[in-house]
């Protein structure tokens, strides 16, 4: 009902918009049979479900902001504060407004394929797209790429890649569609990318004082 009355005050025909998104969203689904169906392997199958796991990057994020805290207690308390603006808003833009305007059923959770394939994890209840995990660590890919210095420039790519496996694993799972943790992870770019701005430029006023 939402989308129709956005389509309905920007002047769009939503019957094309649908006819449109239909075929999209088949060839989305097609994609997704493909994975589960020719991408799965025994040893897949054990580290997929790791990496998706947020649990098992606390020792990364501790590292982070141990790294962090070494320029000084006033640089950590910022960094801190922008990681903490950064996953608070993300999380609520997906979760509580784009999930509920979209209102797209979890694969695992569509009767129409979920016969078909056999998820590795248990279905969540919620929304699937986009994808929280795509937005919020895409996003902190984007953050830590400007700021998490540590890493050398030339290799500071793997951030991406590091949220790219992850995006990727909820696919693998049976979770999400390609779909979702493709554009959750504009998304998660588009946000991460500006609060780092904002983290720098609140940086140099700080140094510059």
């Amino acid at each position: 009902m939402i989308l129709k009355q956005i389509y309905k005050i920007a002047g769009i025909s939503y019957l094309c918009v649908k006819k449109a998104l239909e075929k999209y969203l088949a060839i989305d689904k097609y994609l997704f049979l493909f994975v589960q169906e020719y991408m799965h392997h025994p040893v897949l199958d054990i580290l997929m479900p790791l990496l998706r796991n947020k649990l098992i990057w606390i020792p990364l994020y501790v590292y982070i902001l141990f790294y962090i805290f070494q320029w000084g207690r006033r640089i950590f308390l910022k960094y801190l504060f922008f990681l903490v603006v950064l996953i608070s808003t993300t999380d609520v833009f997906n979760s509580r407004i784009l999930k509920v305007v979209f209102h797209r059923i979890r694969p695992c959770n569509d009767g129409q394929i979920n016969a078909l394939f056999e998820p590795l994890i248990r279905c969540g209840s919620g929304f699937s797209f986009p994808s929280s995990h795509a937005v919020n660590h895409f996003a902190l890919a984007g953050f830590f790429y400007f700021t998490a210095h540590f890493i050398p420039d030339k290799w500071r790519f793997i951030w991406f890649v590091w949220a790219f496996l992850i995006a990727f694993a909820q696919v693998y799972v049976g979770v999400h569609y390609p779909l979702d943790v493709f554009v959750g992870g504009i998304i998660g770019l588009c946000f991460g990318n500006i609060v780092a701005k904002m983290y720098i430029c609140t940086l140099n006023k700080g140094i510059g004082k």
